[in-house]
């Protein structure tokens, strides 16, 4: 869970949990241990260094808002462009980043999870973000027994005119 206990003693910023899921996804890639996983680890260290400078100089919520959207591109790299099936240890660790960033932001995932549900009814991609959109429900239901869900989603990106 996105750090309950700090919670509890005062409410947490986007910025805050922005950084655990950053924590937790540098960790994650740590634990690894491979040069790929350990380069991208690296990144993540840089990725909170440079958060804690901006926010030292400006408003923790633009650099929430900054580094948000830049970060789950990073993870969805991760997810896409390592070759090799859903047990690569890159996919792995990006994996079990999402799950916690959308721990720490259940809001964020309802949304998400509306606007996929619409695009799946629709059976239409209009758009880039919808195409990845369904690109990412992809990467989580692979390897889980999710056949007939899968071969229609992998059917609605290939049918996508963007």
């Amino acid at each position: 869970m996105c750090d309950e206990s700090r919670r509890k003693t005062k409410r947490e910023t986007k910025y805050d949990k922005l950084m655990h899921a950053v924590v937790f996804a540098r960790d994650a890639f740590r634990v690894k241990r491979t040069a790929a996983t350990d380069e991208f680890a690296d990144f993540m260290e840089q990725m909170i260094q440079t958060g804690d400078s901006y926010a030292a100089a400006s408003s923790k919520s633009q650099v929430a808002a900054l580094f948000m959207p830049e970060f789950l591109e990073m993870l969805r790299a991760q997810i896409e462009d390592i070759p090799g099936d859903a047990s690569h240890p890159n996919r792995v660790a990006a994996r079990e980043s999402l799950e916690y960033f959308y721990e720490c932001f259940p809001a964020y995932l309802q949304k998400r999870n509306a606007k996929r549900d619409k695009v799946i009814e629709r059976n239409k991609i209009r758009n880039s973000n919808e195409f990845y959109l369904i690109q990412d429900y992809i990467f989580e239901l692979e390897g889980k027994k999710e056949g007939e869900l899968l071969a229609k989603l992998y059917e609605l990106v290939d049918n996508a005119e963007i």
